[in-house]
């Protein structure tokens, strides 16, 4: 497991979704942890109106769909529940998604 990397993922209370892995390497790549940290994706369709704290993926990072990762809310998930690896945020992608989380979180640049 990589950060950036897309897994599918049993969310408790949303169910089924793509999940975008944001915990460090050292974290990530270590299957000693048992946990690491994600945010929540879901598909949307072509009209969909993004809010401030969402970012958009699509097929450059690997998913069938336009996907919206949820910035404002960072989840703590197991291992051993994710399914199969289904995608990555491109590389142009990381350094604005990673933007977008900070903003959310009132970090200064």
């Amino acid at each position: 497991m990589k950060q950036w990397e897309i897994y599918d993922y049993p969310f408790d209370v949303e169910g089924r979704h793509p999940v975008v892995v944001i915990s460090n390497s050292t974290r990530a790549d270590n299957p000693d942890f048992e946990e690491v940290n994600g945010l929540f994706c879901r598909s949307v369709k072509a009209d969909f109106k993004p809010k401030a704290f969402h970012f958009l993926l699509d097929a450059a990072d690997g998913l069938d769909h336009a996907t919206v990762v949820r910035c404002d809310h960072v989840y703590v998930v197991r291992r051993e529940f994710f399914g199969q690896r289904i995608g990555i945020v491109s590389g142009v992608r990381r350094l604005p998604l990673y933007r977008k989380i900070m903003a959310c979180f009132q970090c200064p640049p």
